[in-house]
């Protein structure tokens, strides 16, 4: 699942984010994995034809035939969480087992979603443009890939009342939103489960699924994700990982507030000093810091032109390098593949707050895809 906290200001820099995109992702082998199945309505056993099926939240995905059957390739992912969905029917979250389902045959049955009585806030033309800005801004991120972004069925969300503050409200979608990455070049399916906006609390949440379909291969859009790769999240999480953050520009230091004052104390820390191998399960990595872990990439990457030509208040601060700084309430738990398990419990400010899902790319993702 996708998962996505954020402070909720215009003065982005200042935004403190909780990073939450692979909440419920698990481990597989990474063996070959060949899934075939049907997908059928629970209420007839009639099969579903035009059903998604598809490995979350990255472009390993299908749709099934006229009837109901469905076959994907999951070959080489570590990622194992399978999502059945169709519009008006509930979801379907399956975790593959890797060999085990090998020859299996899967049969999905999808139950229609149940029609409940939701207080849709009754507004005008005016207050609807206000609330669908603040959605995009706070779901798609406000970068250039953002603003060249679209989403095709905007209609579709509507608003209710939220429950985290007198003027909270949420949003939902009752067909998976569908956005057009223009700049990246990837068709994105996102199943919305709730977005929640609280002004007085300056607080956004955003959760669901998601499916990545590429645009036909173009090397504008090669050159893009590369670009967009560069310095972010993803990029630091797997140079952590294969034990190679000197050679891909980034530096770590930890910061820890002193006891009495209004000071911060700042420490070169290594590696081995913060990441450990999971006692329980060696296939995982522990990330394992005391107060704060500040991160530096020693570049100054391609999307800080952009941020300082609509953010005057940046220009000073994004010169020849872009920091952001961690903030775990808990050890972090990361895959073999740099998917954060327990991403709740880490918040990160600065650089990375500007990025948002138009930023994203697909897990399996690689340089020159």
């Amino acid at each position: 699942m996708i998962f996505y906290s954020a402070l909720s200001s215009r003065k982005w820099f200042y935004n403190t984010i909780i990073l939450g995109f692979l909440l419920s992702f698990f481990l597989c082998s990474k063996a070959t994995a060949q899934v075939r199945g049907k997908v059928l309505s629970i209420a007839d056993n009639k099969p579903i034809a035009g059903a998604s099926v598809y490995v979350n939240n990255t472009s390993i995905g299908t749709t099934t035939s006229e009837t109901g059957d469905f076959y994907l390739q999951t070959s080489g992912t570590e990622f194992n969480e399978l999502i059945v969905s169709y519009v008006g029917y509930e979801p379907v979250l399956y975790k593959l087992s890797g060999a085990d389902d090998a020859g299996k045959r899967l049969i999905f049955k999808l139950s229609e979603k149940q029609q409940e009585l939701e207080a849709v806030l009754i507004i005008g033309d005016a207050e609807r443009r206000r609330l669908l800005q603040i959605f995009k801004e706070n779901f798609l991120g406000v970068t250039k890939e953002a603003d060249r972004a679209t989403i095709e069925n905007i209609k579709d969300i509507y608003f209710l009342p939220g429950k985290t503050g007198p003027k909270s409200v949420l949003a939902k979608s009752d067909a998976p939103i569908r956005i057009k990455n223009n700049l990246l070049g990837y068709n994105i399916s996102f199943d919305l489960v709730e977005f929640t906006y609280d002004p007085v609390g300056r607080s956004t949440s955003f959760f669901g699924y998601t499916r990545y379909e590429s645009y036909p291969q173009k090397k504008k859009y090669v050159r893009n994700r590369e670009k967009a790769y560069e310095g972010s999240t993803q990029h630091f999480f797997r140079s952590l990982i294969a034990d190679k953050l000197e050679e891909e520009k980034f530096s770590m230091m930890t910061i820890q507030q002193i006891p009495g004052q209004k000071m911060d104390l700042g420490a070169p820390v290594k590696r081995s000093q913060i990441l450990f191998k999971n006692s329980a399960d060696t296939s995982l990595y522990v990330l394992k810091v005391e107060d704060r872990l500040q991160v530096k990439y020693l570049k100054s990457p391609p999307g800080t032109v952009y941020i300082k030509g609509k953010f005057p208040f940046a220009k000073g601060i994004f010169k020849d390098m872009v920091q952001s700084t961690f903030y775990l309430s808990a050890p972090i738990l990361l895959t073999t593949g740099a998917v954060i398990i327990n991403p709740l419990d880490m918040q990160v400010s600065e650089y990375w707050s500007f990025e948002k899902a138009a930023n994203l790319l697909p897990q399996d993702y690689k340089l020159g895809d």
